[in-house]
């Protein structure tokens, strides 16, 4: 029978022959370069893998310098319903930036990653800017006009007590008032809502008062003129409404200096007769208390005598606030000039006077048929020609540069006046 038994002398000697690779003709040399092949691959792979690190490492810092002033910038909210959001938004941006494969998408988050920058911003510099110490009085509630609710609203919102949340991609505000109303504004609409002290208007109206009040060559109408250009410009209501609140000059505003001027009573009391926006019942009497509810009026274009019409408002304050400030430099101009005043007067009566009565050399016609020069004649004046007493037979009469004769029946009969021509009868002494 055969010997099956495993010869261990021979199978060890096959085991060495396979490790000992020196009788296999040119093995080496093509196992050399698979093991080199092999090293490369690793190496790229390695630097591919570090690069890639690098690049995101890269990124996040990027990123994250550029979120580092948003994070700061919102972290000087009061409460931490902005920071949260703030926070909230600029980790999802983060997010998609680390996630973007492409220039484009990584751009995209970048830009958003930028408005939600200057977004905090601006936030923060308008809390800033809207304290009380910047707010004007216009904002105040006034006796018939301003409810002061908008300033109730930036209180609030100074004082963040509100809610905020994101709608179709804004923040909104939202808040409750003492009385239960509520609110909800983006930042845009709040600015709207906020009236600041803008007093650049009353420097420059004082910079004409100081050049103007104490000069001898003095124009009123070039004062008013300047008057009109240092204040805001037509249209800019909240200006305009800032303007007359606040203090003008001496510490006062425009309502207080209404108040003290008798003289702008009469004249809108003569001025506005029939006034729908001042005498209210157009019964031709501006009384008391129609007076007292204008003057309100004009500093408010919330009054409900405007009937929410802000221009027609605009057109009557600025009318009054140039004449009564034009009157405010003239006044002080005549205490130093008084004398000039009085002559110019004078001037302006006799002027007047004349203004409706013919020209030298002018001629009329009596009844007899007798032709008279105008200025060789001396008629009675009268103020009312319908209403004189004692007339006289062949007395001349003159009411509003008209020229009357009287008849033998004591009517008083117009004379036509016939203007001198050149050369003529004006050259006649």
């Amino acid at each position: 029978m055969a010997n099956r038994a495993a010869d261990t002398t021979l199978i060890r000697g096959a085991r060495e022959a396979y490790r000992n690779l020196d009788n296999v003709p040119g093995i080496y040399a093509g196992l050399d370069k698979i093991g080199q092949a092999g090293i490369e691959m690793m190496e790229i792979a390695r630097v591919k893998k570090e690069k890639a690190e690098a690049e995101k490492r890269d990124k996040i810092k990027r990123f994250d310098a550029v979120s580092a002033d948003v994070l700061k910038r919102s972290g000087s909210f009061k409460s931490a319903k902005d920071r949260n959001l703030s926070f909230d938004i600029v980790s999802g941006i983060k997010k998609d930036y680390l996630a973007a494969d492409n220039d484009k998408d990584k751009a995209g988050a970048l830009i958003a990653l930028q408005n939600e920058v200057d977004y905090i911003n601006g936030l923060v510099d308008f809390k800033a800017k809207a304290v009380s110490s910047n707010i004007s009085k216009a904002m105040h509630p006034r006796e018939g006009g301003n409810t002061g609710k908008n300033l109730e609203i930036i209180t609030s919102f100074q004082n963040e007590e509100y809610d905020v949340s994101i709608v179709n991609g804004e923040r909104v505000f939202t808040g409750k008032l003492a009385n239960g109303d509520t609110y909800s504004l983006t930042k845009a609409q709040l600015e709207d809502i906020v009236i600041f002290k803008n007093p650049a208007y009353a420097n420059a109206y004082n910079k004409v008062f100081e050049q103007e009040h104490d000069a001898f060559r003095f124009s009123e109408n070039n004062v008013r003129h300047k008057v009109s250009q240092s204040l805001p410009l037509q249209g800019e209501y909240n200006d305009l409404y800032a303007f007359v609140n606040d203090p003008i000059r001496d510490n006062q505003d425009f309502y207080q200096m209404l108040s003290e001027d008798t003289g702008l009573d009469r004249e809108i009391k003569a001025g506005f007769k029939k006034n729908e926006y001042v005498d209210t019942n157009t019964d031709g009497v501006v009384d008391p208390t129609e007076l007292a509810a204008f003057k309100l009026a004009v500093i408010d274009p919330n009054s409900p005598v405007w009937k929410g019409d802000k221009a027609k408002w605009e057109e009557y304050c600025r009318r009054i606030v140039i004449d009564k400030l034009t009157n405010g430099i003239i006044n002080e101009n005549k205490k130093l000039y008084p004398e000039r005043y009085k002559t110019e007067q004078k001037e302006k009566q006799e002027k007047q006077e004349n203004a409706n009565y013919p020209p030298a050399g002018a001629t009329l016609t009596t009844l007899n048929g007798t032709e008279l020069l105008v200025d060789g004649i001396l008629p009675r004046a009268v103020d009312d020609i319908t209403n004189v007493e004692n007339v006289q037979d062949g007395q001349f009469y003159e009411s509003g540069g008209k020229i009357y004769e009287a008849n033998e029946k004591l009517e008083l009969i117009e004379l036509k006046i016939t203007e001198p021509t050149a050369g003529g009868a004006d050259n006649l002494t």
